[in-house]
This record gives C-alpha cells, structure tokens and sequence, in this order.
C-alpha cells in the first residue's frame, strides 16, 4: 500500500489538472511496480473537498511507503510538507 504524495494546489484550473493528470500518472507507475497506490487528491477531492486531506490522513494510517514526487523536501507543497510530517510522526519515512 503506497501512498502517493504529489501537488494539487495550482495557480490555474489548467495547472491543477495537469497536476491531478500527474498523480494518476504516479499511480499508474506505483501498480506497475506491484503496489496498490493510492492519492487522496485523486479519489475524494471532487467528491468531499477540502475534507480530502482528513481522508487521505486516515489511508496514511494502513500505508507501507509513502512515495513523494518532488525533488527534495524544499519542492514540496505545503499540502506534500503536510503529509510527510504526518507519515514521520507514524514512523513512516518518505520515499523521495
């Protein structure tokens, strides 16, 4: 159980979805290395809103790996900072 942490927040609608079209990407990627995958920014955004980083928190909880797409800590979102933070405090270290 991978979890996938990628930017969603954008300066425009266009950005946003090409972030959203990246995380599926990832996810994709994460199957085809024999994992399940999953972004909460992906599956609840549209559906709960905001609420979606709770959510996300709750799957964080069963995942083995989190899998950060950034290329360093500093690249991260404050959203991405959040989650690592999160999976830290579980003794979860991120995969960069």
């Amino acid at each position: 159980r991978i979890f996938v942490s990628s930017p969603l927040r954008a300066i425009t609608p266009a950005l946003r979805e090409s972030n959203v079209a990246l995380a599926k990407k990832l996810c994709e990627a994460v199957l085809k290395a024999g994992h399940a995958p999953f972004a909460a920014h992906v599956f609840y955004q549209d559906a709960v809103g905001d609420g979606w980083r709770d959510l996300g928190r709750e799957w964080l909880r069963m995942a083995d790996e989190v899998w950060v797409y950034a290329e360093n800590f500093e690249a991260c979102s404050a959203g991405m900072k959040s989650e690592i933070e999160f999976a830290n405090n579980l003794n979860l270290p991120p995969r960069v």
